[in-house]
């Protein structure tokens, strides 16, 4: 089995290392979990700052507002961009800041007039 690994690395050196981002890099996120039409990746962030003894990394939305968790490298994949990005080009929300619920029919006022 180690001569199999071996010949492995050989013939495909770049397997083996992993992918390094620096601050500063644009990348994307994988999407999980989405649902069956949702895009697979979102983004573009920025790395803000870079934690190579677990290869995870910092990450700021196009707003500048700081992503709330840590992001593992190998959920992360490297775009080149012309010029800055202004907004994200898939939105999904941030974790944990999710919409207040809407209230039951039955707190509602039902004999209140919505028509003007």
């Amino acid at each position: 089995m180690e001569t199999m690994q071996k010949q492995y690395l050989k013939k495909h050196p770049k397997a083996a290392e992993p992918r390094r981002f620096s601050e500063g890099d644009y990348v994307l996120v994988l999407n999980i979990p989405r649902r069956k039409l949702e895009p697979k990746w979102i983004g573009p962030f920025t790395v803000r700052s870079a934690y190579h003894e677990f290869d995870s990394y910092q990450l700021v939305l196009p707003s500048g507002q700081i992503w709330p968790v840590q992001v593992h490298g190998d959920r992360m994949r490297p775009i080149a961009l012309d010029e800055e990005p202004d907004h994200l080009w898939y939105y999904k929300g941030i974790p944990g800041d999710e919409p207040e619920p809407e209230k039951p029919i039955a707190d509602r006022d039902l004999t209140a007039d919505d028509d003007p």
